[in-house]
């Protein structure tokens, strides 16, 4: 096994909205499986604008994000929005 370079872009392959969690534990929360535009997938937090609203096959860009307690660094994913540079110009979800 080796580190890869990876775009960081990709699609939801599945995706669930948590609503119980452990009380220090903020709900709701999106988590999803996503698949990389390399062929990996991750099982990741969905997180920003429309995050809620995420479903299988909206394209998505990886961000970083410090865990609370600030000790770690993990990888996240928001949803591309539509009609923005990079983004889905057409709305279409392929």
């Amino acid at each position: 096994m080796t580190w890869s370079a990876a775009s960081g872009r990709g699609a939801i392959y599945s995706v669930t909205v948590v609503h119980r969690a452990p009380r220090s534990v903020p709900v709701p929360y999106v988590l999803a499986f996503v698949e990389l535009v390399e062929g990996l997938r991750m099982l990741v937090a969905v997180v920003g604008e429309g995050a809620l609203s995420a479903a299988i096959g909206d394209r998505v860009t990886a961000d970083f994000q410090v865990a609370p307690g600030g000790d770690v660094v993990r990888p996240v994913f928001a949803l591309e929005r539509v009609g923005t540079e990079g983004g889905i110009a057409d709305g279409s979800r392929d």
